[in-house]
């Protein structure tokens, strides 16, 4: 793999990062995390899955890439999900 393809790849990692920055500000304690989960996996899906299978088709990246970088696209949507779970139950009761 090119010095230029793993720039790409680490472009998307990047993105992912910042999305989930940006998606744990959505969350208020109390709340549920699961639909700010679903717009976080429907950004991946929208935005970076088609560059990477386009890599992929192109034959810029292997099988082993794709699968290593959609793990890191999962890990960070349950980053996200556990996140959003440790304040939940860290929220003290009868607040929210």
């Amino acid at each position: 793999m090119g010095t230029d393809i793993e720039k790409e790849l680490n472009t998307l990692k990047m993105m992912a990062d910042n999305w989930l920055r940006g998606f744990k500000t959505w969350h208020e304690p109390g709340e549920d995390i699961e639909y700010i989960c679903t717009e976080f996996i429907e950004d991946i899906q929208t935005h970076l899955m088609p560059y990477l299978e386009r890599l992929y088709k192109m034959e810029y990246v292997g099988e082993d890439q794709v699968q290593d970088l959609m793990q890191y696209f999962n890990d960070r949507v349950k980053d996200l999900k556990e996140y959003g779970e440790r304040r939940n139950k860290d929220q003290p009761e009868g607040t929210g």
